[in-house]
């Protein structure tokens, strides 16, 4: 082979390889062209942008209401097992002591740590034992008032409540709003057993059943724990009397208790608020206790009337009966039946319609 015929051979390979290039780089260049142009198509307007996020917010909007009514459902649920932990514990009470825990309970003087102790304390101190926190009922079994945060003594609902304080969400069936001097087993369960040391609720005492009488129930504004809401102290520690106690009937109790009425005036229903009490002046004597000099009788009495049923739920709260089951009561619930379910005994109660019948559709 020439020199001349290889060259010319080259030539000819070449002028065929290169049409071949141009041919390909011009199908990647049109493959690159038509990928961008897709890209561009792809890509959103504002005014598809505007309309994705207008159907966004629409759907958070349907969506957050849906979100928020299952945690509240939560809140409840864990608010109504915290007050029938609390029932449950009463009832373990009961089997020790063979009674119910008073409203107030006094100490003996042999048990406190020193002679400034507070000789007496509530029912929710009282039962701390047997919901399994003894070391906090023990100093307050001492005579001092902690300000221990306790979780099963607070709603999840209730938003006021701060979780780094004595509070309590949650209050004991006193029965009727009147004096401690008129209290009576018949109006209600939880009596003041500082006053009345052998009025006790015992097992023969449940003539209207266990299961329909109210024991606990919510309460958004009760006080811390440790506070005995009664001005019937005239000093520490004695009782104002012969006078504001006996035989004025005076004095008035308002926590941590729920009460009823039979004066309509008086009623505060379920999450209602009670009255005014900006201009009402009512001073504790010692932190956490009253006194007739410090709230007299008409503050007393207003206090009185916020001893009522409240929660943050809407539509109603949860209360316990003494039996240990719970319920979600109606905030519409008729007074007369309302009353019947916080007497134990109602035909021998100060109720204004002692004989009432209550049915099982009445509180459904």
């Amino acid at each position: 082979m020439t020199p001349a015929s290889s060259e010319q051979r080259c030539g000819k390979r070449q002028l065929l390889i290169e049409p071949r290039r141009l041919e390909r780089e011009t199908t990647i260049l049109e493959r690159i062209g038509d990928i961008m142009k897709h890209q561009r198509h792809k890509a959103f307007t504002l005014v598809e942008l505007l309309v994705v996020i207008a159907i966004i917010g629409t759907l958070v909007a349907l969506l957050l209401p849906a979100v928020q009514h299952a945690r509240e459902s939560s809140r409840r649920s864990t608010c109504a097992s915290n007050i029938r932990n609390i029932a449950l514990a009463t009832l373990q009470y009961e089997e020790r002591f063979r009674c119910f825990p008073g409203l107030y309970e006094p100490i003996p003087a042999e048990r406190l740590k020193s002679q400034s102790g507070y000789p007496n304390t509530t029912w929710a101190v009282t039962l701390l034992d047997d919901l399994e926190r003894a070391g906090i009922a023990a100093a307050n079994k001492q005579g001092e008032l902690t300000d221990i945060y306790v979780a099963v003594f607070v709603c999840p609902s209730d938003g006021s409540k701060t979780r780094n304080a004595p509070e309590l969400s949650y209050v004991a069936n006193g029965g009727r709003m009147n004096s401690v001097a008129l209290e009576k087993l018949p109006n209600g369960p939880f009596v003041n057993h500082v006053y009345h040391q052998k009025l006790t609720m015992q097992d023969g005492n449940w003539m209207d059943g266990r299961d329909y009488t109210l024991a606990f129930g919510e309460n958004v504004d009760a006080p811390y724990y440790t506070v005995m809401g009664w001005n019937g102290w005239k000093n520490t520690w004695s009782f104002d009397e012969p006078t504001f106690v006996q035989p004025r009937h005076a004095d008035r109790t308002w926590g941590p208790v729920f009460l009823w009425t039979s004066a309509i005036e008086e009623r505060t229903p379920i999450n209602m608020n009670g009255p005014d009490l900006t201009s009402s002046k009512c001073d504790e004597m010692v932190p956490g206790r009253y006194s007739s000099h410090t709230c007299d009788e008409d503050p007393g009495k207003l206090r009185a009337r916020w001893a009522r049923l409240a929660s943050s739920h809407g539509g109603g709260v949860n209360v316990a009966f003494a039996s240990g089951r719970t319920l979600f009561l109606r905030e519409t619930i008729d007074y007369a039946v309302y009353i019947a379910l916080m007497t134990p005994f109602d035909k021998k109660s100060d109720s204004p319609d002692p004989n009432y019948q209550l049915g099982d559709n009445d509180i459904r």
